[in-house]
């Protein structure tokens, strides 16, 4: 695979804000305004409350990784 189809790839999977956040990042590099890295999404903080939330509602009992799961289910069609 090239690098540019990892790349699209990569970014295939972004959630819709963190995309936007990466085009405009992009487009400040082209036009040269001196962006250094995209801004992190506002949403950032849901993403710590979420991961705690699932700290606190974990069995203890090691499970199927989710991706796992994923592959198996792309796999079936």
């Amino acid at each position: 695979m090239s690098t540019l189809a990892e790349i699209e790839a990569a970014a295939a999977d972004l959630p819709l804000q963190e995309k936007r956040s990466l085009l405009a990042w992009l487009e400040g590099q082209l036009r040269g305004n001196g962006e250094s890295a995209p801004k992190p999404a506002p949403s950032a903080s849901w993403l710590d409350e979420l991961a705690a939330l699932r700290l606190s509602l974990t069995t203890g009992n090691p499970g199927t990784d989710l991706q796992e799961i994923l592959d198996d289910l792309r796999g079936d069609r």
